[in-house]
């Protein structure tokens, strides 16, 4: 095998939470609704590699996230 080696190639930001960003407006107390525990996961993988804390609860079938410090 014959590699070539690539110097100064810049590595592109991660992906795939993009649509997330929305995350940093919470402020603490702030709330939203999510559909299904799909969603859930998906929140809940963007907050924690933001550093974002949250909690949850589930009621009447719907889930409740809630931004705290």
């Amino acid at each position: 095998m014959n590699l070539k080696i690539d110097k100064n190639v810049p590595v592109p930001p991660r992906g795939g939470y993009k649509g997330y960003d929305k995350l940093y407006e919470l402020q603490d107390g702030d709330s939203f609704t999510v559909k299904n525990q799909n969603e859930y996961s998906n929140v809940y993988s963007a907050c924690k590699i933001r550093k974002i804390k949250i909690t949850s609860r589930k009621q009447n079938g719907i889930i409740r996230i809630w931004r705290v410090t």
